[in-house]
């Protein structure tokens, strides 16, 4: 919410200095800071509402439309990363999953490959049937 405070503060000659630092700060700490989906959803919701009702109090209209414009695309942005993330992650596991069992498809596609331990732990099914 501060970076709302110095965008309302800042000069004019500076407005387009602060509003794109204002840009970088809201895009990368919705893409790095925020790691769980639910969290994001909400802390964009809340900073879309605190943005709205800061400009009925103060009645800077334009601003508040650049920041709320920002915050929508840093989500939309999140949202599409987050979800070709998930969406290779899960083609990798079914890729792997068709040559291997899938325990250890599992194990691949979470771990990028690295295998810190015994394929024995995760190869071997611990079920016997006689």
């Amino acid at each position: 919410m501060l970076y709302i405070y110095y965008l309302y503060i800042t000069p004019e000659n500076y407005y387009q200095l602060v509003l794109l630092a204002n840009f970088f700060t809201i895009i990368s700490t919705t893409m790095f800071a925020l790691k769980f989906w639910k969290e994001q959803y909400l802390i964009t919701i809340c900073s879309i509402v605190f943005i709205f009702l800061l400009s009925m109090i103060t009645s800077k209209y334009a601003e508040s439309v650049y920041l709320v414009v920002i915050q929508l695309l840093s989500f939309f942005l999140a949202y599409f990363y987050r979800r070709s993330f998930i969406l290779s992650m899960y083609e990798k596991y079914q890729n792997t999953a068709s040559l291997v069992p899938k325990n250890v498809a599992k194990h691949i596609a979470v771990t990028d490959g690295i295998i810190d331990f015994s394929l024995k732990d995760i190869w071997f099914s611990r079920k016997f049937y006689v």
